[in-house]
């Protein structure tokens, strides 16, 4: 029988930016709150707000589309970060 999915939750802006660097991903600008990281293959970037909220599992959805990133893959760096 397969494990539980889990669920995606909030996470602080710090700890999900590691986690798309340890996939690979550069910082390459700051603009204001918000952190640009791109990756060679991908043509678009992946924009991370840095204030003070966690960001919301909706928002992690779009970048992880973005960054072309499975579930099972966010998990994994998650748990490693």
């Amino acid at each position: 029988m397969p494990g539980k999915r889990r669920k995606l939750t909030h996470i602080e802006p710090r700890r999900l930016v590691r986690l798309f660097k340890r996939d690979g991903w550069r910082e390459t600008g700051r603009s204001g709150r918000h952190i640009t990281l791109t990756k060679p293959g991908f043509k678009r970037p992946v924009t991370i707000s840095f204030g003070r909220k966690p960001i919301s599992p909706g928002v992690i959805r779009a970048n992880m589309r973005t960054a072309e990133m499975s579930r099972r893959r966010y998990f994994e760096l998650l748990d490693e970060v």
